[in-house]
């Protein structure tokens, strides 16, 4: 519960669009490898991390976007 409310309110100060997308690549890599070493204990923690990062990272592109 702890390391979720501290990742929620980091998450709302982040405009860094490069350093989400390297945080969603590499909860992507760590899924494959836990799957494939069939070890499911932190699948749907790592799910819920990003499904939370997605929306983040469209509203600062979105932002990166809209200051070009």
């Amino acid at each position: 519960q702890v390391v979720d409310e501290y990742f929620d309110a980091v998450l709302l100060n982040c405009y860094d669009a490069i350093g989400i997308m390297l945080m969603i690549r590499i909860i992507h890599q760590h899924q494959l490898i836990m799957f494939k070493r069939r070890i499911p204990c932190l699948d749907s923690y790592l799910d819920k991390v990003n499904m939370s990062l997605w929306p983040r990272f469209k509203m600062v592109f979105d932002l990166h976007l809209n200051s070009l």
